[in-house]
């Protein structure tokens, strides 16, 4: 069964700074992490064998762990690594080799941001003293914003940030988040805060609508005492992070009077590069072969590429069509995120039946299709493109659609009679 190689991107080095002589003391409070599971797409075209079994998730997971116990922030899922990197060799198609082709999801780009942190005092501990604080009432604490919100700041900091980071984020992605680095010099804890709380509100907890930051919140009853006569005094404070003028961590706190009087104490502000996903990186579908065909009388052969096209009645069509034709209205252009497909044009994606000889089609997601299913598509070392069932499309050159955007017909075959496709990454315009 053929195991997808996956690579967590290690991030980049934080500036560090001195940390405050004793370290803030945290009430205790848990949050359950959130695991996500890669879908089953039998490696080997079985459906029902998951391509990652329970010792390679584990495995993958671990490897997740090792590259960030650096940075000291424990990822909530293996699907950070694979969304950062892409996927090599998704199909098996029945060998025991990769393909060479490599798809990255998104484009990727960098600019810039504001994180910021706000420590407020809420109450005095003289050493010595009987003075405690603890609450009969609870405090809130919070360990991340929702991916809404975090595409909300990301998008008012760049605003060529496309809709198709959302589209997928609603169809269950993380956040496409990249790198972090801070402009000037910060505190070990402010790097770490700020780049695990980007982290961890970039990962799916629920459906996109539905995520909220109260089911973020950790209710805490906590109680601080003063130290005995001679040591330092206390202050007890609430710490509250930003990413823009989003909240993504609330915490209460407790730490030497003498720190809570340094200049900049209560309030820290930092520009942050981040790198983040902006757009699909979109690709062109180019089938191996050609095409003899007539041109001012004389047979030329011409090179064909997956289109969005349309039947003579109107409806869209996934067709094998001449390169030349309609890319400056992007039919011919195809993102490939977790397996599927996806136009650049209205985001349909590219859908097949079980059986051989099933139609290759354009469907709208969002609308059930119960004969049509929406598959997870791989590609072999032969440059095979492959459905979840184990078929290979195939460009049937005996079937001619002619309409205003027209082309050959595809289909599904054994993968030993598909054709082979290269996919070709379409420049930044």
């Amino acid at each position: 069964m053929l195991f997808s190689k996956i690579f967590t991107s290690a991030l980049m080095g934080l500036a560090v700074g001195q940390d405050a002589p004793r370290p803030p003391q945290a009430a205790a409070a848990t949050v359950a992490p959130v695991l996500l599971e890669r879908r089953s797409a039998g490696g080997d075209g079985d459906a029902g064998r998951p391509e990652f079994g329970p010792v390679e998730v584990a495995a993958l997971r671990e490897a997740v762990k090792v590259a960030s116990r650096g940075m000291g922030g424990e990822p909530v899922a293996a699907e950070v690594a694979e969304a950062k990197t892409g996927l090599r060799g998704a199909g098996g198609g029945g060998t025991d080799l990769e393909s060479d082709q490599h798809l990255e999801t998104w484009r990727y780009d960098t600019f810039s941001m504001k994180a910021s942190v706000r420590r407020t005092k809420v109450h005095f501990l003289a050493a010595g003293s009987a003075s405690e604080y603890s609450t009969s009432t609870t405090m809130k604490s919070q360990s991340r914003t929702t991916r809404k919100m975090l595409y909300g700041e990301v998008r008012s900091a760049h605003r060529e940030v496309s809709k198709t980071v959302e589209a997928s984020m609603s169809a269950g992605a993380s956040f496409p988040f990249g790198f972090m680095s801070l402009h000037a010099e910060a505190s070990a804890g402010f790097s770490r805060a700020v780049t695990d709380g980007f982290e961890n509100s970039s990962t799916k907890s629920d459906e996109y609508e539905d995520e909220t930051v109260t089911s973020y919140e950790t209710t805490t009853v906590s109680k601080y005492n003063a130290r005995p006569d001679g040591e330092p005094d206390m202050v007890v404070y609430k710490e509250e992070y930003k990413i823009g003028n989003t909240v993504f961590q609330v915490a209460y706190l407790a730490c030497d009077k003498a720190d809570s009087e340094r200049d900049g104490w209560d309030n820290e502000v930092v520009d942050i590069d981040v790198t983040a996903g902006v757009d699909y990186q979109w690709y062109t579908i180019q089938w191996g072969g050609e095409v003899s065909t007539w041109n001012g009388g004389a047979v030329v052969l011409e090179k064909l590429e997956v289109s969005s096209g349309l039947s003579s009645g109107g409806t869209p069509l996934a067709l094998g069509a001449d390169l030349d034709l309609y890319h400056e209205e992007y039919y011919h252009q195809w993102a490939w995120d977790n397996g599927s497909l996806i136009s650049r044009v209205e985001g349909l994606q590219l859908v097949s039946a079980s059986g051989e000889d099933a139609n290759v089609d354009l469907l709208d997601p969002s609308i059930p299709h119960p004969s049509m299913i929406i598959s997870d598509w791989g590609w072999t070392s032969e440059n095979h493109i492959r459905n979840r069932y184990g078929h290979c499309v195939y460009i049937d050159l005996a079937t001619l659609h002619l309409s205003s955007r027209g082309g050959y017909a595809l289909t599904t075959v054994s993968c030993h009679s598909a054709s082979s496709w290269d996919f070709i990454k379409v420049p930044l315009e």
